[in-house]
């Protein structure tokens, strides 16, 4: 079969009319392309930023990391020194402990002797106070008793020295 010139045409114009389309698609497709491209771009720069982030990164964890393996070799001398520690307090516990019984038993021996000297020094004084006193006390007794009988005989020479004195003054004046 044979193609004519118009079957040719309208095949022309229909090849024309795809073309053109698909020339408009091209053309919206260059744009998108183009606009994906900038993205492209953008994403490129961005993913730098990125891998730059991640450098820094990755170095903060690698000091980071160092940080914590001296922290570790730190805190493992920490416990050592606790366990030290431990023992020593544990030492020094049974140390406070034996103080407290020698304490405790010289608290007893104190006691023992605060009493001794207290029954055989302060009663042998009470004792000899008691025998004093009671020396002293007849003494002042029979000295009040004297006393009384000293005041009775005062007041009559009071008694006495008054009359004869008003006497003298009636002798004297008559």
């Amino acid at each position: 079969m044979a193609l004519t010139k118009e079957d040719l045409q309208a095949i022309k114009s229909i090849v024309d009319d795809s073309v053109s389309g698909l020339k408009e698609d091209v053309g919206i497709l260059k744009e998108d392309v183009s606009g994906l491209k900038e993205d492209v771009g953008i994403l490129k720069e961005d993913v730098s930023g990125l891998k730059e982030d991640v450098g820094i990164l990755k170095e903060d964890v690698s000091g980071l990391k160092e940080d914590v393996g001296i922290l570790k070799e730190d805190v493992s001398g920490l416990k050592e020194d606790v366990e030290i520690l431990k023992e020593d307090v544990s030492g020094l516990k049974t140390s406070v402990d034996a103080l407290n019984d020698r304490v405790d038993d010289l608290e007893n021996e104190v006691r023992i002797i605060k009493v001794d000297k207290l029954e055989n020094g302060a009663l042998k004084i009470l004792n000899d106070m008691s025998k004093n006193y009671s020396d002293t006390y007849q003494r002042y007794r029979n000295g009040a008793d004297k006393f009384e009988v000293a005041f009775i005989d005062i007041d009559n020479l009071k008694k006495t020295v008054t009359k004869h004195s008003k006497q003298i003054k009636k002798l004297q004046k008559a």
